[in-house]
């Protein structure tokens, strides 16, 4: 399977945390082709700094997907903010194919407007996500 570079580069890094070297560099040609099995093993990414999410519903086992962009709330508007900092994902669509996924953060991502999480393995009824509700009601009463 083929995949950008930049998410080549986060895959790649995760392979190499669960001690697979694929031997290849960056620069080489089949940098952005990965095996199978090489997919089956990424179950949990984190990234930051990509302009798209296509590729990740070849992920089979991906349980945890964290996609991560700087807080600028607190930056003054006369502030220049350097966009390779940024996620410049405009698409979001691929997650709802992320039939598997167990844990969803998206944080700071200022592209998000929508979307769809209905058909994701999700557990609303967790205690985690009970908390974290009576947390926010809490918050609003205030």
């Amino acid at each position: 399977m083929h995949f950008s570079i930049e998410l080549s580069l986060i895959i790649d890094e995760e392979l190499r945390k669960k001690g697979i070297d694929r031997k290849i560099r960056s620069f080489d040609p089949g940098f952005c082709v990965f095996t199978y099995d090489e997919l089956d093993k990424i179950t949990s990414l984190e990234l930051s700094r990509v302009s798209s999410l296509e590729g990740l519903e070849l992920l089979p086992n991906l349980r945890k997907l964290i996609i991560k962009s700087p807080d600028f709330s607190n930056v003054s508007s006369d502030v220049d903010i350097n966009d390779s900092n940024m996620n410049s994902i405009k698409d979001f669509s691929v997650i709802s194919r992320l039939t598997k996924l167990e844990e969803l953060q998206i944080i700071n991502d200022i592209n998000l407007s929508s979307l769809d999480i209905t058909k994701l393995d999700l557990d609303f009824d967790s205690d985690e996500v009970k908390k974290y509700a009576k947390k926010i009601s809490k918050e609003k009463d205030v």
